[in-house]
C-alpha cells in the first residue's frame, strides 16, 4: 500500500500525474490497496480516466479508443467489473497544506499530522494495518514525512538516517559539493577557491559575482540561486553590460547597484524585495551562466534520473531532454530518448553522483539537471555528430517531474530503460514527448470528458493494441471552473485561492518522430480550436 503526496506549488498538477502512474501500478497487483493523500479534491472525471486507462491496459485484447467497441458487450462488462474492483482498492484523502508563514515551505505532511487528519488516515489504512508490506511513499522524504510515518505506524520509503543531512544534498550548495566529490564538470562558482560556499547577504553575493567577473572578463552572465529554490523559480540571471568595462569598474559596489534592476527572475511574481530577503533567510549561491562557446552553437538541458535502492545500489533509470521556459529555465516538459551524442556522458554523471549520495545514506529517486553546449552548429539534425560539453548544475532530491511520464509510458508499453533507450520485452524501441504544464484557453469551463472525446474523434487516444498514442496525465485546465475545495495558504507574493488550469499529456510512439507526430497533432488540434495557446 502506498500513500503519496507532495510539498510544492503546482501540486495539483503533480498530484494528477502521480495519480495516473499510481493507479496503473495498482492495477497490476490485485493485493495492493492505495491511500492517495492530496491537497485538493481530485476531479471524479480525472479519477475515472485513470481507472479507464489502467483497466484497459489489463483487459482482454485492449482497445484503440477511449472505450471498447459497443458490440463487444462481454469485453465492456469485464472492463467495468475490473474498474469497479480497482476503484474499491483506492481511497482518496484530501488535507489542506499547512503554512509556517514567513516564507517557510508549506508541507502536506504537517497538515496530515493534525489530529483529525491522522484519525482519518488511520481509518483509511485499515486494509494495511499491521501488514509488513505497507509503507509510506512521498514526493520527498524529510523530517515531517518521518513524523507522519511514525504516527501512522508505517515505514517511510527512501528515508535517510539524518534528515538534515539528507536535505542538504538537495540544496544548491549541497549540489555543488556533490559534483566536486563526484568529479563531474560543473560551472565555476560558489565553493570554488576565493568564493563562499553559500552567501547570506546581498553584499556577499555581489562580492562573489565581482570575483567571478574579474577572473573571467569574457563572462556574459551569472546565475544567482536561492539555496532552497525549486523548479528554477528561485533562480535569477544577471547579465553584464555589453562593451568594454574597465577593471576598476568591476567593483562590489557596481555589482550591488546592478542587482535590483538587472536581475531576471524565474517568475514575474518575484520581486527584488522578496528575493533579497530570501538571500538572508535561506542563503544563495552564484555560478557562471553556461552559454555556447563563441556565441554560436546549441544549448540544451538534458536531465538524468537515478534511483538508489535500500541496499545502496544506485542505478540510472532515465535520461531526458528537458523542455524549459523563462529566463531561468522553468520545467515545462520532456522527451526520451535524449541526444545520442551525450547519453553516455549523462549516464556516467548519474552513476558518479549516485555513488556519492549513496555512500552518505541517501535512498530513493533524484534527478540531476545539466546544461549541454556545443561548439558551432555543424553536425546532423539531432546533434549526434556535434561535440558537446555537459555541465551539472543542480540536484533535485525528490521524485522529479520527468519520472511521471516515464512511469506512465513504461507501464502502458511494458518497456524498460536500457543504455539510454526505452525497450519493450521484445526489444522494440519506444519514445515519448511530454507536455506537463501547458496552459490552454480552449477547454477552460469545459470538461475532461470533452477533451478525451475530441482526441478520440481525431484518432489520437492511446491504443492498448498498438501501444502508441496520446495519454492525458494532467487535466486540471479542462474541468469546469468552480470554487476551490480548500484554501491553499500562501505568502503575500503568491496568489491565493487560485485554481491551476493546466493540461498535461504524453505522446507515445515507436520512434522519436512518431512521438513527435502525436505531440504536434495535439498541439495543432488545440491551436485550431483555441484562440490562444500559452507555452508553445
Amino acid at each position: 500500500m502506498a500513500t503519496q503526496y507532495d510539498t510544492v506549488e503546482g501540486q495539483q498538477c503533480l498530484d494528477e500525474a502521480s495519480l495516473l502512474s499510481t493507479v496503473l501500478r495498482a492495477a497490476g497487483d490485485p493485493q495492493e490497496h492505495v491511500v492517495f493523500v492530496t491537497s485538493y479534491q481530485v476531479s471524479p472525471t480525472m479519477l475515472d480516466h485513470c481507472l479507464d486507462m489502467a483497466t484497459k491496459r489489463h483487459s482482454r485484447g485492449g482497445g484503440g479508443g477511449s472505450s471498447l467497441p459497443e458490440e463487444d458487450d462481454q469485453a465492456m462488462q469485464q472492463q467495468q467489473e475490473a474498474e469497479s474492483r480497482l476503484r474499491a482498492r483506492i481511497t482518496m484523502v484530501v488535507v489542506a497544506p499547512a503554512s509556517g508563514g514567513g516564507g517557510e515551505v508549506r508541507t502536506l505532511a504537517r497538515a496530515a499530522l493534525q489530529d483529525h487528519n491522522v484519525g482519518r488516515l488511520r481509518r483509511a489504512l485499515r486494509h494495511g494495518a499491521g501488514d509488513p508490506r505497507s509503507s509510506l511513499s512521498c514526493f520527498t522524504a524529510g523530517e515531517w514525512e518521518q513524523r507522519l510515518a511514525d504516527s501512522l505506524g508505517l515505514p517511510l520509503r527512501n528515508r535517510h538516517p539524518d534528515p538534515a543531512r539528507h536535505r542538504e544534498w538537495g540544496t544548491k550548495s549541497g549540489s555543488r559539493r556533490a559534483f566536486v566529490l563526484a568529479g563531474v564538470p560543473h560551472p565555476r562558482g560558489s565553493s570554488d577557491p576565493g568564493l563562499r560556499p553559500c552567501c547570506f547577504a546581498v553584499r556577499e553575493v555581489a562580492a562573489d559575482i565581482r570575483t567571478l567577473w574579474a577572473t573571467n572578463p569574457s563572462l556574459g552572465a551569472v546565475m544567482v540561486k536561492l539555496n532552497d529554490g525549486f523548479s528554477g523559480l528561485g533562480n535569477a540571471v544577471l547579465r553584464f553590460p555589453e562593451g568594454v568595462i574597465g577593471e576598476e569598474e568591476k567593483t562590489e559596489d557596481y555589482v550591488a547597484g546592478m542587482m535590483p534592476g538587472c536581475l531576471k527572475f524565474g517568475s514575474q511574481e518575484i520581486t527584488w524585495d522578496y528575493f533579497s530577503g530570501q538571500i538572508s533567510a535561506q542563503g544563495a549561491i552564484v555560478e557562471e551562466f553556461v552559454e555556447c562557446r563563441g556565441g554560436g552553437g546549441i544549448k540544451l538541458s538534458p536531465e538524468v534520473d537515478i534511483f538508489i535502492q535500500e541496499d545502496g545500489r544506485a542505478s540510472v533509470v532515465a535520461v531526458h531532454e528537458q523542455l524549459l521556459t523563462g529566463h531561468t529555465g522553468q520545467y515545462w516538459g520532456c522527451s526520451l530518448p535524449a541526444n545520442s551524442a551525450y547519453r553516455a556522458k549523462m549516464i556516467e554523471i548519474g552513476e558518479k553522483v549516485g555513488a556519492v549520495l549513496s555512500s552518505d545514506g541517501v535512498r530513493g529517486p533524484f534527478g540531476i539537471d545539466t546544461v549541454a553546449v556545443s561548439a558551432g552548429d555543424d553536425g546532423d539534425s539531432d546533434g549526434a555528430d556535434i561535440t558537446w560539453d555537459v555541465y551539472s548544475v543542480e540536484i533535485n532530491l525528490r521524485q522529479t517531474a520527468p519520472l511521471y511520464p516515464l512511469a506512465v509510458t513504461q507501464l502502458l508499453t511494458d518497456s524498460h530503460f536500457e543504455d539510454g533507450l526505452l525497450l519493450t520485452t521484445s526489444g522494440k524501441k519506444k519514445a515519448y514527448i511530454s507536455a506537463d504544464f501547458l496552459e490552454v484557453d480552449l477547454f477552460r469551463g469545459s470538461s475532461l470528458e470533452e477533451l478525451l472525446r475530441l482526441l478520440e474523434d481525431n484518432g489520437l487516444v492511446f491504443s492498448a493494441t498498438t501501444k502508441t498514442g496520446v495519454v492525458v496525465q494532467i487535466g486540471t485546465s479542462v474541468e469546469p471552473a468552480s470554487e476551490p475545495t480548500i484554501t491553499i495558504h500562501a505568502d503575500s507574493h503568491h496568489h491565493t485561492n487560485q485554481q491551476h488550469r493546466t493540461l498535461g499529456f504524453v505522446g507515445i510512439g515507436d520512434s522519436p518522430q512518431d512521438a513527435a507526430r502525436y505531440f504536434h497533432a495535439v498541439v495543432h488540434l488545440l491551436c485550431s480550436k483555441a484562440p490562444s495557446l500559452v507555452g508553445i
